[in-house]
């Protein structure tokens, strides 16, 4: 279901198949000198360049990226582990360079040691995409002919979502805030009983709908890929979580892990 669902996300056909990486294992939960994080060459969410992400001290990468344990922010890994944090800044540009698109790299430090387990291109909003190449091409790294077919995938993305503007000047009443979001506004009815059929029927009569999720859910995560009118408030998670990821992916509204003001 993960694999048919990214794959439709990102216009894969089904007929190739999915690859797999076999690697030795190292843990993050070995000791109180252990950790595990993912980490951004660039800001997901506004696309500056900095070093962004979370990590958990004594944990494994599922802890994380299912937002069963909020993380810290990235950052904060220079006061418990400096060598570590000195390491992230050295090769996250030097990856970045290499791939020529920012890199999102998880890894797990072991005992004082840092392993990279993975890295691949960090998956921006398709809004702060733009932003992103627009900045490629004025710093160089890009040519405007290299990113065309990048801004076409874009357009396919996103051509059937609905994402709300709001108006400056409007005076708006707070009620919560995230630990981390994804650019765009929704407007819609709340759903609080993880019902994908009630969210299909509003999408159909052309009205929204904001889905409350308050424990990983992937079914209905993979399942509100398909709606146009659609956004997503959970109160679990991070800038790692699934959630964080594949609704910046698909550019969908969300607030990850709402907390009330």
């Amino acid at each position: 279901k993960k694999v048919k669902a990214f794959r439709k996300a990102n216009n894969i056909p089904d007929k190739p198949c999915m690859s797999i990486i076999v690697q030795e294992m190292v843990f993050g939960n070995l000791n109180d000198n252990s950790a595990t994080g993912v980490a951004f060459s660039r800001n997901p969410n506004t696309a500056k360049k900095v070093l962004s992400g979370s990590f958990l001290v004594k944990a494994q990468g599922t802890d994380l990226v299912s937002g069963s344990r909020l993380g810290e922010p990235i950052v904060n890994i220079k006061e418990r582990f400096p060598a570590m944090y000195n390491i992230l800044v050295e090769k996250l540009p030097q990856l970045e360079a290499i791939v020529r698109y920012p890199q999102e790299v998880e890894f797990t430090i072991q005992d004082g040691e840092i392993y990279f387990l993975q890295t691949r291109n960090i998956r921006f909003a398709p809004q702060v995409e733009v932003k992103y190449l627009k900045q490629a091409v004025e710093e160089g790294i890009l040519s405007e002919i290299n990113i065309l077919p990048m801004i076409e995938e874009l357009q396919k993305k996103v051509a059937f979502r609905n994402v709300y503007g709001i108006k400056s000047g409007i005076v708006r009443n707070l009620i919560g805030s995230g630990s981390t979001s994804t650019p765009g506004a929704m407007a819609g009815k709340l759903i609080l009983d993880l019902n994908i059929e009630k969210a299909e029927e509003l999408n159909s009569r052309g009205e929204g709908a904001i889905i409350l999720l308050r424990e990983e859910n992937r079914d209905m995560i993979n399942q509100i890929f398909g709606l146009p009118r659609i956004g997503l408030i959970t109160n679990y998670g991070d800038i790692s979580s699934h959630e964080a990821v594949l609704t910046r992916l698909s550019g969908i509204p969300s607030i990850i892990n709402v907390n009330k003001t």
